[in-house]
């Protein structure tokens, strides 16, 4: 079964400074929300252009995030996008919907990759 793509929102600053981008993703970002500043949009916000995963990371206000979580018991790997000025470990210990259609599991560890990935 293929994963459905949401159009999620990333607010990026705080203030007068706060700039929404939107992009297309797998809603993975049920639980961890708050930690990631990523939410599933609001059918208002459906007309809004949408920027690609490449070009979020290119502004510099948003980096990917490698988390490490168990399902059933085993050790699985997934990919996140944060905004830059929350901290990478509020993710961990947060469930984490893996595959965005229901599987996943508790997130136990996270970083930012050292080789560059632009897609």
């Amino acid at each position: 079964m293929a994963r459905k793509l949401e159009k999620m929102k990333i607010t990026v600053g705080t203030g007068l400074t706060a700039k929404d981008y939107f992009f297309r993703s797998p809603n993975v970002y049920d639980a961890i929300n708050a930690e990631t500043g990523v939410n599933k949009a609001a059918s208002t916000d459906r007309d809004e252009p949408e920027t690609t995963v490449g070009q979020l990371l290119a502004t510099g206000k948003v980096q990917r995030v490698h988390v490490t979580y168990e399902e059933l018991g085993k050790r699985k790997t997934g990919k996140i996008l944060m905004a830059d000025n929350l901290p990478i470990d509020g993710v961990i210990g947060k469930l984490y919907n893996g595959d965005g259609i229901g599987g996943g599991g508790t997130i136990t560890s996270a970083r930012v990759p050292r080789r560059a990935f632009f897609s």
